[in-house]
C-alpha cells in the first residue's frame, strides 16, 4: 500500500471555525464577493482552521462540499493577476500564486483527512464500510489543481503534493474503488456536472506531470490538461508488470513526492508493491496518427481534439506531447558545472539591436520612395526645398525605437547543446518559455549568441534557473519584409550554418508573419535586398519562427 501522508495534527487553533453546515453556509455566503482579496483569506483561514479539528468524517465531508464552490471562484479570480506574465516573475506575483495553491492544498488536505478516516474504518468488518471514491477524487482534484498552476507559472511544486497524489490513489485503489464514477462539479465556474473516477484523475495528472510541463511555452499547460481529460481513456495503470512496450510507459512510485519517471530510461526498476505501471501506448499512436492527419492540410478542427486551438500551435502541441510519451534516448551529453557570468538579452527586437551596435532598427528605404523631383524650373545649382512636405521624420521611417534592456546571469552548467542560468534577484530582462535569447559572454564583448528558452523554474521568491538550448553561435541582423503591399520591414536574424551539428542556414523573426512558401524581401547591412521564398520551417514557437529561405530566381 501506498506510504500515508500525515494530515495536519487535530489541536486547537487561534481562528474559530464553524463546524455546523447549516451556519457554516451562512458564514461563507457572508464573504461575497470572493473575488476580495480580504475574503479569500477568511477562507484559507477557515480551511486550517477546519484541517486541525476533530470531526465525524461524514460531516467533515459536508464542510468540505460547502467550501468547494467559493475556493474555485476565490482561484478564479486570482487567476487573472497571470494572464500576461512574463519571467522571472515578481514577487508580489509569486506570493499571490503561492497563495492560491494554498488554497487548493488545503482542500486537499481536508479531503485527504476525510479519505484516511474512511480507509481506516473501511479495515475495520464490524463497521460500516463507506466508498473511498467520492474524497479520493476530490482530493486528486485539488492537488491537480495545485500542481497545474505550479507548473502553469514555473513554479516549484510544493512539498508533498505528488505523494498525496499518490496516496490518494493508493488507498482508493485498495478498496477497489478506483474506477468508480462518481459526479463532480467541473468547468470555470462549477457547473458542469461530470461524471469521473479516481483513477481518470490520476491518471490525467500523470500523464501532464510525464509531458515535461516545466518545457512547455506559457498557458499550453491548461491546454494540454484539457486535452488529456478528453483522451484519457486511452491510457491504463496497473501492478501487474511493465507493458510490452516500455518506450511509451512510466513507473510510478507510489511512495514519491515526484512525477512518473520514463520506464524506457529506468530499465532496472525493482518490482514492489508500492510500484505502478502507467501505459500510454494507445494514446501516444493516436497523436502520431493526430500528426500525420495535420501534416497532409487536415484543419485541427476536424480531429475532434476536446480543445480549441490553431492549426500550427495545435501541431506543436501535439508534437511536444508526442515526443514526451515516445520518448526513449537518454541525454547524449553529460553536463559540465561551469561558473561564469554572462549578459542576456531577450526577444528578436533586442538581440537585432545589441548586433547592431545598439542602433534602432531602420532598413533602409529604397531611393525611389524618398526622392522628390525638382520642378522644370529649378536650375541644377539651385537647392530645391518642398515646402508643402512636412518635416521631421521622412516618408517610411519606423515607429519609435524600442528601449531594450540586458541582465548579468550566472551559469550553472553547459554541455554541446546549451546551458542552465540562473539568478537570484527579479532581473530586468522578461521572457517567456520558447522566446529567443541573445548571449554574450563577458570575455567577448560584442559577440552574441543565440538561444532558444526550453525551460524555466523558479527558486524561491526571486530566484530562477532557466535552461537553454544554443541555436547558433554568431548572426548576422538583418530586415525581413513581406512581399503583400504596405507591410512594414521587421527585424530578422540570419543564422549561419554550422558545419560540426549539420546544421543549415537559417532564418529567425516574429511569429506569425508568414507561412511556407510565402515570398520576402530579406536585407543585410552589407548585402542588397534580395527576393527569397520560404521553405521549411525548422522551429516554431509562440514568439518566434526559424525558418529555411531559398532564393526567388
Amino acid at each position: 500500500m501506498a506510504e500515508v501522508v500525515n494530515t495536519p495534527a487535530n489541536r486547537g487553533s487561534a481562528w474559530s471555525v464553524e463546524t455546523n453546515p447549516k451556519y457554516a453556509r451562512a458564514w461563507i455566503e457572508s464573504l461575497s464577493p470572493l473575488s476580495n482579496l480580504e475574503s479569500a483569506r477568511e477562507l484559507l483561514q477557515g480551511l486550517r482552521a477546519l484541517n486541525r479539528v476533530e470531526l465525524d468524517p461524514a460531516k467533515r465531508y459536508e464542510l468540505m462540499q460547502l467550501y468547494q464552490g467559493p475556493v474555485r471562484e476565490a482561484c478564479d479570480a486570482l487567476q487573472s493577476a497571470f494572464l500576461r506574465v512574463s519571467f522571472p516573475m515578481p514577487t508580489r506575483l509569486r506570493r499571490l500564486a503561492a497563495f492560491a495553491c494554498q488554497l487548493h492544498m488545503e482542500m486537499a488536505r481536508g479531503y485527504m483527512t476525510c479519505l484516511l478516516a474512511l480507509a481506516k474504518a473501511w479495515m475495520m468488518p464490524w463497521r460500516r464500510r463507506q466508498t473511498l471514491a467520492h474524497p479520493a477524487e476530490r482530493a486528486l482534484y485539488h492537488l491537480g489543481e495545485v500542481l497545474l498552476r505550479s507548473y502553469q507559472l514555473y513554479l516549484p511544486y510544493p512539498a508533498d503534493a505528488w505523494r498525496n497524489a499518490h496516496a490518494a490513489y493508493g488507498l482508493v485503489e485498495m478498496q477497489g474503488a478506483q474506477d468508480d464514477k462518481v459526479e463532480a462539479e467541473e468547468g470555470k465556474e462549477g457547473k458542469e456536472i461530470v461524471s469521473i473516477s479516481a483513477s481518470q484523475r490520476y491518471r490525467r495528472l500523470l500523464l501532464l506531470g510525464a509531458a515535461n510541463p516545466y518545457q512547455m511555452p506559457f498557458n499550453e499547460c491548461m491546454t494540454v490538461h484539457r486535452f488529456l481529460g478528453h483522451w484519457i481513456d486511452q491510457t491504463s495503470i496497473g501492478a501487474e508488470g511493465p507493458p510490452a512496450d516500455r518506450s511509451t510507459s512510466f513507473v510510478v512510485d507510489l511512495t514519491a513526492d515526484a512525477p512518473p519517471a520514463s520506464a524506457g530510461r529506468t530499465p532496472t526498476t525493482t518490482l514492489n508493491s508500492n510500484i505502478r505501471w502507467l501505459d500510454a501506448a494507445e494514446l501516444t499512436r493516436t497523436l502520431h496518427v493526430m500528426l500525420r492527419r495535420l501534416e497532409k492540410g487536415e484543419s485541427a478542427s476536424t480531429l475532434q481534439l476536446g480543445v480549441e486551438c490553431l492549426d500550427s500551435a495545435c501541431h506543436d502541441m501535439l508534437q511536444r506531447l508526442h515526443r514526451a510519451f515516445a520518448q526513449t534516448i537518454s541525454r547524449r551529453h553529460s553536463r559540465i558545472k561551469r561558473h561564469e557570468t554572462i549578459m542576456i538579452c531577450a526577444g528578436v527586437g533586442a538581440l537585432h539591436f545589441f548586433a547592431s551596435g545598439q542602433k534602432p532598427f531602420g532598413p533602409p528605404v529604397p531611393a525611389e520612395t524618398t526622392s522628390v523631383n525638382a520642378p522644370a524650373h529649378v536650375q541644377d545649382n539651385e537647392t530645391y526645398v518642398p515646402l508643402d512636405e512636412p518635416t521631421g521624420a521622412p516618408r517610411g521611417a519606423g515607429p519609435a525605437p524600442e528601449s531594450f534592456r540586458v541582465g548579468r546571469w550566472r551559469v550553472q552548467d553547459v554541455c554541446p547543446q546549451g546551458l542552465m542560468i540562473s539568478q537570484d534577484s527579479e532581473g530586468s530582462v522578461r521572457f517567456r518559455v520558447g522566446d529567443v535569447l541573445g548571449i554574450q559572454r563577458i570575455s567577448a564583448p560584442g559577440h552574441w549568441s543565440v538561444g532558444l528558452v526550453r525551460w524555466c523554474k523558479a527558486q524561491g521568491e526571486t530566484g530562477i534557473e532557466v535552461g537553454i538550448e544554443l541555436i547558433a553561435p554568431d548572426l548576422t541582423p538583418a530586415s525581413i519584409t513581406p512581399v503583400a503591399d504596405g507591410e512594414p520591414a521587421r527585424p530578422a536574424l540570419m543564422l549561419p550554418a554550422v558545419e560540426a551539428t549539420g546544421t543549415q542556414a537559417s532564418v529567425v523573426f516574429a511569429s506569425g508573419m508568414m507561412q511556407v512558401g510565402s515570398d520576402c524581401f530579406l536585407m543585410d547591412a552589407t548585402h542588397p535586398s534580395r527576393r527569397v521564398r520560404i521553405l521549411d520551417v525548422v522551429e516554431r514557437t509562440s514568439s518566434i519562427e526559424q525558418v529555411m529561405v531559398g532564393n526567388v530566381v
